[in-house]
C-alpha cells in the first residue's frame, strides 16, 4: 500500500500506508470510537444480578444524523467465558427504542456478562453493555471510625476511635485491627480559606505510605483506640492530608476495610493566593485579580508589611542539540517579567489585592516574603485562548485553540495558532472523513484562521493544524512539522430533553410507589418515550452504577474517524536525527468487579419498560414495592 504523488516538473513523493499513523492522544484526541452508519446506546437498570434474576435491557438505535432507526437489530448475550448465551431480534418499539427482559438461569455462570447490539450479526457490534452476575456473599462485620478532632502534627500522636460489630448484632470482640497511613496532597485546601492556593505552582508532592507502627485489638465492646503518627514527609506549603486505612480481621482471616481522612499541619508559615477568576475564564487583554493572605505557623492570619510580588509570562521553546551523531531536543522555558510590586498583608480585615492586565499566553504570579528563607507561593494560569498543548514536552505539538466552547451550524469558528516561528499551515476539519481543508501562512508568533461550521457534523469535528517549516542546510536547520488538534463541539441544547422526576420523599414498605415524570424540550405534537427504574441504592453501589445518560453518549466527543500520516519522520532520519517512537493502545474493556458491600436482604429492582409520554409531556409510573428495609 504505497501512495505516490508526482508533478510535471519532476517533483516526487511517496507515503507508505502500512506504517503506523500518528498517535494524537497527547493532543486531545479522545472519546469513544466513531460510529458507522448506525449508532446505538444500550443500558441495564443496574450493574449486578444474582443467578435466577431477570436482566432488564433497553436500547436506542440512531442513524448517522441522529434520527431514530426502525430496522430490526440483534442482541447477542455472551457469558463470562465468551460463549454465546442467547440472541434476540429486537424490533422498533417506537422512536428507535427497544427493551428486553433477559431471564438468567439459577445456575448462570458468575462473572462479567456482555450484551452486544448488532445491525448485522456477522459484523462488529454497534454498541454493548456489561453487567455482573454474582452470588452475593454478605459481609459479617461493620467498622465505624471516628477521626481525631485535630490535625496530624510531626512528632505527635493522635487517636482514631474504632468500633467494630457483627452485622447480626454482637460486638466484634478480640479482633485485630491493622492498617496503613498515606500522606498526600489535599484536594480540600486549607480550612477557612476556600479558593486560596498555597505553595509553589510547579511543586509535585509524591504520596508517602507507611504501615501503622502498632496494631490494635478490639475490647469486649468491640472498641479500640488506634494510635496514628505522621511518617516523615517533605516540607511544603501545599495543604496535605493523611488517609488512614484500617482493616478489621475476622478469626478466619477475612478482613473488611474502612478509611478516614485527617488533615496534616506541618506548622510552618505560608502565603495564600486566591485568583479572582474561574479556571480558564480569563480573556485576552483583561485584568487578572488576586487576593493574598499570610498565615503563621498556627494557621492564623498574620501581618506581613513587605511582601514582594512578580507576574511573569512563560514561553516554552525547544533547544535542539547533536550528540553522538544524533539530534535530540530539550524544552527550555523562558520567563519574561510583566509586572511587579510590593504589598502589605494584615492580620485582620480585607486581604491584600493584586491586579495586572494580561495578554494571550501562560503566566505565573509569584509572591514571597522579604526574608529570603521565608515563605513563598506561586500560581500558574492561562489567559486568552491558550490551550494545554502549550505545556507539552514535545516540539512536534502545535499550540492551537478555538475561541468558543461550542458552535451552531453556520457559525464561523476562529482557530488560534501560536507558533514562535511561523510557516505554512494546513488546516483541516475531520470527522468520519475530510470535511474541509485550507492552507494559510502563519507569521512568527502565530495567527488566526477562520473555519466555517457546516451542517451534518453530528456532535462535532476535529480541527487539525499542521505547521511546516522547510529544511535550510545553510543554517543547519532541520525540517520541522508540528501538529495541533482542537475539538469543535456543536451546541446540542436544541436536541436535548430535560427529565424531571417528583417522587415522594418517603414510602412505606409493601405499598405502591407512584412517580410523576415531566419531559421538557418537546415541540408541540412531538412524541416521546421513557423508561424508569427503581433500584435499591445498596445494589447500585456495588458496581458504582451510573444512571443512563444517552445524551452524554450520542453527543460526546469521539475519536478521530481517520488517520494522519506524512513523510516527516523519513526526512529527519536522513539528517541522522533521533526518530520518535509511535505509541499505541486500546480501550481494553476488562472485567467488572464488586466495589462495595452487597446487601443482605432480597434485592429491590423494578423496571417500567418503555412508557409513552402524554401530549403534555408528562407520564406517571407505578411500582408495587415489596417488603423491604432500606
Amino acid at each position: 500500500a504505497l501512495l505516490v504523488a508526482e508533478s510535471d516538473s519532476g517533483e516526487y513523493a511517496f507515503l507508505d500506508l502500512t506504517t503506523g499513523a500518528f498517535d494524537l492522544t497527547d493532543r486531545g484526541v479522545t472519546g469513544r470510537e466513531a460510529p458507522g452508519p448506525l449508532d446505538g446506546y444500550v443500558y441495564t437498570e443496574r450493574g449486578v444480578y444474582r443467578p435466577g434474576e431477570n436482566v432488564q435491557i433497553a436500547a436506542l438505535v440512531r442513524d448517522k444524523a441522529g434520527r431514530a432507526a426502525s430496522l430490526p437489530v440483534t442482541l447477542i448475550v455472551t457469558r463470562p467465558d465468551g460463549v454465546e448465551y442467547r440472541r434476540f431480534t429486537l424490533n422498533d418499539q417506537g422512536l428507535g427504542g427497544r427493551e428486553l427482559t433477559l431471564p438468567l438461569a439459577g445456575t448462570a455462570m458468575t462473572g462479567t456478562w456482555r450484551a452486544k447490539l448488532h445491525a448485522d450479526p456477522e459484523s462488529d457490534p454497534i454498541t454493548q453493555v456489561s453487567f455482573l452476575v454474582e452470588d452475593f456473599v454478605p459481609e459479617r462485620l461493620d467498622l465505624k471510625l471516628e477521626p481525631p478532632a485535630g490535625a496530624l502534627v510531626p512528632g505527635e500522636t493522635q487517636i482514631i476511635k474504632a468500633a467494630g460489630r457483627y452485622l447480626y448484632g454482637p460486638p466484634a470482640q478480640d479482633l485485630a485491627i491493622e492498617g496503613d497511613i498515606v500522606v498526600k496532597p489535599s484536594g480540600k485546601g486549607v480550612a477557612g480559606y476556600d479558593g486560596y492556593q498555597f505553595g509553589q505552582a510547579e511543586e509535585s508532592i509524591e504520596p508517602v505510605r507507611k504501615p501503622l507502627d502498632a496494631a490494635a485489638t478490639t475490647d469486649a465492646e468491640g472498641n479500640a483506640d488506634v494510635v496514628v503518627t505522621l511518617p516523615p514527609v517533605p516540607q511544603t506549603a501545599k495543604p496535605l492530608e493523611a488517609s488512614v486505612i484500617l482493616r478489621l480481621r475476622e478469626t478466619g482471616g477475612r478482613t473488611i476495610e474502612r478509611s478516614v481522612s485527617i488533615p496534616v499541619d506541618l506548622q510552618q508559615a505560608r502565603i495564600g493566593i486566591k485568583p479572582l477568576f474561574k479556571g480558564q475564564d480569563l480573556d485576552e487583554n483583561q485584568m487578572a485579580g488576586f487576593e493574598v493572605v499570610m498565615l503563621d505557623d498556627k494557621g492564623k492570619r498574620a501581618a506581613a508589611p513587605s511582601l514582594s510580588w512578580r507576574l511573569v509570562q512563560l514561553d516554552t521553546s525547544w533547544q535542539w542539540y547533536r550528540r553522538d551523531g544524533q539530534w535530540n531536543y530539550e524544552p527550555v522555558t523562558l520567563t519574561r517579567k510583566v509586572a511587579d510590586g510590593t504589598l502589605a498583608a494584615s492580620a485582620d480585615g480585607a486581604p491584600a489585592k493584586i491586579e495586572s492586565r494580561v495578554s494571550y499566553g501562560r503566566y505565573r504570579l509569584e509572591v514571597a516574603s522579604a526574608d529570603p528563607s521565608g515563605p513563598a507561593s506561586s500560581v500558574a494560569f492561562n489567559a486568552g485562548w491558550y490551550s494545554a498543548s502549550g505545556e507539552s514536552e514535545s516540539p512536534e505539538i502545535l499550540d492551537v485553540a478555538l475561541d468558543r466552547a461550542s458552535y451552531k451550524p453556520g457559525d464561523t469558528a476562529k482557530l488560534r495558532i501560536a507558533a514562535k516561528q511561523g510557516g505554512k499551515a494546513l488546516v483541516s476539519v475531520l470527522s468520519g472523513g475530510l470535511l474541509s481543508m485550507q492552507e494559510a501562512d502563519v507569521a512568527n508568533g502565530g495567527g488566526e484562521i477562520e473555519v466555517k461550521v457546516g451542517d451534518g457534523w453530528g456532535p462535532g469535528a476535529y480541527v487539525t493544524a499542521i505547521l511546516y517549516r522547510p529544511m535550510e542546510e545553510s543554517l543547519k536547520r532541520m525540517p520541522s512539522r508540528a501538529i495541533g488538534v482542537a475539538w469543535l463541539g456543536l451546541d446540542q441544547a436544541a436536541n436535548t430533553l430535560n427529565v424531571a422526576l417528583t417522587p415522594p420523599e418517603k414510602i412505606k414498605s409493601a405499598t405502591t410507589l407512584t412517580i410523576p415524570v415531566k419531559i421538557g424540550g418537546l415541540a408541540a405534537g412531538e412524541e416521546a418515550r421513557v423508561t424508569l427504574a427503581a433500584v435499591d441504592l445498596g445494589i447500585l453501589n456495588l458496581t458504582r452504577y451510573q444512571a443512563p445518560a444517552p445524551e452524554d453518549w450520542f453527543y460526546a466527543q469521539r475519536r478521530m474517524g481517520l488517520e494522519i500520516r506524512d513523510l516527516y519522520g523519513r526526512l529527519i532520519d536522513g539528517m541522522r536525527a533521533e526518530r520518535g517512537s509511535l505509541r499505541s493502545g486500546g480501550d481494553g474493556s476488562g472485567d467488572m468487579g464488586l466495589q462495595g458491600s452487597p446487601p443482605v436482604e432480597e434485592t429491590v429492582a423494578l423496571f417500567s419498560g418503555i412508557v409513552q409520554v402524554g401530549a403534555d409531556g408528562t407520564a406517571s409510573v407505578d411500582f408495587d414495592m415489596p417488603s423491604f428495609n432500606g
